[in-house]
């Protein structure tokens, strides 16, 4: 999965004994796709009595916990600029004894191809060595929307109207161990009016979008829902663990435009998780009478049939008008 902790275990056999009083140590190679940083670096120093400040000196080592029963130091030194895991022996290891370590990095946030190699130090005879993987390390799935689904609440122009959507994706999207700022969009709406509140930056200064109000069985998953009118699009970040087949279901609130127009498409993706532009299925996709549900087919309210006839032309006599209306939307009480 993307973004998320893994567990990698490189496992050694040779055919000659080791003794950790040589200073033998292992140094993996290939590491080189993880998200893995280096822990922030402490406050920079301001000499007394002068305007000089010392930057804490940067570094791309970053120490790992190492799990192998003892046999190589932990923590150990991994270089997160070269991908290079350097394993210290602290423990003797007989002829063909299987050794292991284990340590956790974090994976990419998309599909790369990764080679790996073991390379010994101060082990006569004994070189370097591509890794066998018996399964994918650092390679992750490419992830896609498994529901993506789209519908509204009234097609009649002017109205309010209730957007809701469904969405399902093969990936995990956020959590505590999730290691990345993945954003949802959606864009499409064309002729929807969206009522936003204003978001401040510095200085109270009005940013380029706006805050939506979600409602609906997922809006504790939901950390923020912005538009952005100059591009009509809309973001939504998640809190919580969405994991991987987690749906998301929300409802928000849009004005319809003063016209007719048939259901516009609308897409879906991802960023930082890379997920494909994917168009959002909607209900005529499924029955195909059922148009006036697609999220902004809207019509302009009219009478389809307008119609008044009588029981008789006769003079003087009881007469019962009969009055037919018909309208292309649905009549409400009141």
């Amino acid at each position: 999965m993307p973004c998320v902790t893994a567990n990698i275990t490189v496992s050694l056999k040779v055919n000659v004994q080791l003794t950790s009083a040589n200073n033998i140590t292992f140094t993996v190679r290939g590491l080189v796709n993880t998200l893995t940083t280096v822990d922030p670096l402490g406050p920079a120093i301001i000499l007394n009595n002068t305007n000089i400040t010392i930057l804490p000196e940067k570094t791309n080592i970053t120490m790992l916990n190492i799990s192998s029963d003892g046999v190589f130091e932990s923590p150990a030194a991994f270089n997160t600029a070269t991908g290079e895991l350097v394993l210290k022996l602290v423990q003797d290891v007989g002829h063909m004894e299987a050794v292991s370590a284990s340590f956790e990095l974090i994976n990419p946030k998309m599909r790369e191809d990764s080679a790996f190699m073991i390379v010994p130090s101060h082990v006569c005879n004994l070189t370097k060595s591509d890794l066998t993987q018996t399964s994918p390390v650092l390679k992750v799935v490419q992830g896609e929307f498994k529901t993506k689904f789209v519908q509204q609440s009234t097609e009649v122009a002017c109205s309010a109207n209730t957007i809701s959507v469904t969405f399902k994706s093969s990936v995990q999207l956020s959590g505590s161990k999730y290691h990345c700022d993945t954003l949802i969009y959606m864009y499409g709406f064309d002729g929807a009016c969206v009522n936003g509140t204003d978001v401040l930056g510095i200085n109270d200064t009005v940013l380029p979008e706006k805050q939506v109000a979600v409602s609906g069985t997922s809006i504790a998953k939901i950390d923020k829902f912005l538009y952005y009118p100059d591009r009509k699009l809309f973001a939504l970040k998640l809190t919580g663990d969405v994991m991987q087949n987690s749906e998301i279901q929300f409802t928000f609130d849009v004005k319809n435009p003063p016209y007719a127009q048939t259901a516009p498409d609308i897409f879906i993706n991802s960023t930082d998780v890379d997920i494909p532009t994917v168009k959002m299925s909607r209900p005529s996709d499924n029955v195909i009478t059922n148009f006036i549900q697609d999220p902004l087919d809207v019509s302009v309210p009219k009478f389809t049939t307008k119609k008044i006839g009588q029981s008789t032309a006769y003079p003087g006599v009881s007469n019962v008008l009969s009055v037919t209306l018909q309208a292309n939307v649905d009549f409400e009480p009141g």
